[in-house]
């Protein structure tokens, strides 16, 4: 895989970092990242934004990547940090490849500002809130990342905007809002591998206009789980100008709720969590995400006068918080330490019955599948060796 060049083009009232790229098969992409023109100072006009979206892909492909334009120094040396953490977290997915640069740079400066990314959700506002004394002034909205750009084509992106247009009326912060079309050429799974790029690469196509980008994180410290986007992970994406943050990973989502979101009524009323809206901004009140933050705020006592969530009824809801996988999981837990603390006993005995669920679908089913006899026989010789250990 080479990055053959670089460049920013006009199109109409926006600006687009433009870097063009060869596969093995010889075939070409053209990936970009747009935004206003008014935001021409801060593009950074190098190979970097482009190094994390080509450098995940590559691993996965197993092709050797080469970056022909300007590349920061510090991006290339803490490359061989994320390729360990990603082959040591998904090592059949992934292998290590060689990277060759014929250019390096190691720029640096000082702009004193500070962006984060914005989405609505619980993290978004939770960072935002938490950050009020750090000079957070700017809020970064992506289209392409969330979903793939070529998905946007009813504008349904729009009920979302005027909903970020508020916060930025309401919070006093200026929106960046760009697009970008690196999803619709790679199709990795975004939470679990490709979050933290994603969002990365953006934040370093716009490096000469902060000193500090925000990732607001999903899962606390105590998660402690190979996704896209992690506190082991995000930093080591910074360069020589740009510092990459992950921040909030001290608190999971239902303490972000508990502790910070609820005390500002603006946010809990503006809150954006749903999965199933395609991009759209209203909350459907069905699916895991939305039942999850209902949950929350149900446990908390302020669901009935929450305007984000217009569906209040929650009687048989529990099942759909599903922790089947890592993610989930922690977050379901996050939801029934919570119900525990509040006393919620009957309610925090569903999501146990939940979590019981969901550790079988995290181990037990992978167990299962080398055959059901075989598996019975394992668990027998296993209480054998516990109950007869030291004898």
């Amino acid at each position: 895989m080479i990055l053959h060049e670089i460049y920013v083009k006009e199109k109409g009232p926006c600006l687009s970092l433009t870097g063009i790229v060869e596969c093995t098969e010889g075939k070409t992409k053209e990936l970009f990242f747009e935004y206003p023109a008014k935001f021409r100072d801060f593009i950074n006009v190098s190979a970097d934004a482009f190094f994390p979206v080509l450098l995940i892909p590559a691993m996965k492909t197993g092709e050797d990547l080469m970056i022909k334009p300007q590349l920061s120094e510090s991006l290339l040396r803490q490359s061989c940090f994320i390729q360990d953490i990603f082959t040591n977290w998904f090592p059949d997915t992934f292998r290590r490849v060689d990277i060759s640069c014929e250019n390096l740079h190691a720029n640096q400066g000082s702009t004193g500002k500070s962006a984060q990314f914005f989405s609505l959700g619980v993290d978004s506002f939770y960072t935002l809130l938490k950050n009020k004394e750090n000079n957070i002034r700017y809020i970064i909205y992506m289209q392409g990342l969330e979903l793939p750009l070529s998905r946007y084509k009813y504008q349904q992106e729009e009920g979302v905007m005027n909903g970020i247009a508020k916060v930025e009326k309401h919070y006093n912060v200026e929106l960046i809002h760009g697009k970008t079309n690196i999803r619709d050429h790679y199709d990795l799974d975004w939470p679990k591998y490709y979050h933290g790029a994603g969002l990365a690469a953006t934040a370093i196509s716009l490096a000469k206009g902060f000193d500090n980008i925000y990732i607001p994180s999903s899962h606390s410290y105590g998660s402690h789980i190979p996704i896209g986007s992690s506190f082991m992970l995000d930093h080591y994406w910074s360069t020589e100008h740009l510092k990459v943050v992950h921040d909030g990973a001290e608190r999971g989502r239902s303490y972000k709720i508990s502790e910070v979101v609820m005390k500002d009524a603006f946010a809990l009323n503006h809150l954006r969590v749903c999965t199933e809206n395609d991009g759209g901004d209203y909350n459907c009140c069905r699916c895991r995400k939305c039942i999850t933050t209902m949950l929350t705020l149900d446990i908390l006592g302020i669901l009935d006068t929450c305007e984000a969530f217009p569906y209040k009824n929650l009687k048989g809801q529990v099942p759909k918080i599903t922790p089947q996988n890592l993610s989930s999981y922690a977050l379901a837990k996050d939801l029934y330490c919570l119900a525990i603390e509040h006393k919620r006993t009957e309610l925090a005995k569903k999501i146990e019955k939940e979590l019981l669920i969901g550790r079988h679908d995290l181990y037990g089913r992978k167990e299962l599948s080398i055959g059901l006899r075989k598996y019975i026989l394992g668990f027998i010789k296993y209480l054998w060796m516990k109950t007869f250990r030291g004898s």
